[in-house]
C-alpha cells in the first residue's frame, strides 16, 4: 500500500516554539490550512487537493479542473434532489390514500403495506438516495420463490 503525499508538509524551518512550548507556524503554512479546509467544504478529498496543490507547484493552474469537478458534483447532487422530490412525491400520495383507508384492515403484519402496490415506484434505501431492486423481484428473479 503507498503512502500518499501530505497536503501541507512542515519542516523544523516552517515553525518555531514560542516561550509557552506552542509551535508558532509561518503564514504560508497557515495559509496552506486554510486552502485544504476551504477545498475540503466544497467536497474535495485530501487526495484531490493534493494533486491540485502539486499541479500548483508544477507551475499549471488547476482551476479549470477545478471547475469541472465541481460542476460534475452539482450534477450529482441536482440528480439527487430530483429522485428525492420524486420519492417524497411518492411517499406523500401513498400517505394520503392511506389516510383515506381504515388502519386496522386484516392482515399479516400491516395491511397498509401489504396492500401497496408500488409498481411504477422504485424501492429507495433509508437515505433515498440508493434505488434497489423490488425485495419480491429480487427473489423471483434469484429462484428463491415463484
Amino acid at each position: 500500500m503507498s503512502e500518499s503525499k501530505p497536503c501541507v508538509s512542515t519542516s523544523e524551518a516552517d515553525f518555531w516554539a514560542n516561550r509557552s512550548g506552542y509551535r508558532v507556524y509561518r503564514e504560508s503554512i497557515l495559509e496552506r490550512l486554510e486552502f485544504v479546509k476551504k477545498a475540503q467544504t466544497l467536497g474535495f478529498s485530501l487526495e484531490e487537493i493534493r494533486r491540485i496543490i502539486e499541479e500548483n507547484k508544477a507551475g499549471k493552474c488547476p482551476c479549470a479542473k477545478v471547475c469541472e469537478n465541481v460542476r460534475e458534483r452539482l450534477k450529482e447532487i441536482d440528480k439527487h434532489l430530483r429522485d428525492l422530490r420524486r420519492y417524497r412525491n411518492e411517499l406523500a400520495a401513498t400517505l394520503a390514500s392511506w389516510d383515506e383507508q381504515e388502519t386496522e384492515a386484516e392482515g399479516n403484519t400491516c395491511s397498509l403495506i401489504e396492500s401497496f402496490n408500488g409498481k411504477n415506484r422504485k424501492s429507495h434505501s433509508s437515505t433515498g438516495f440508493g434505488i434497489k431492486k423490488k425485495p419480491l423481484e429480487f427473489l423471483k428473479n434469484r429462484r428463491i420463490i415463484k
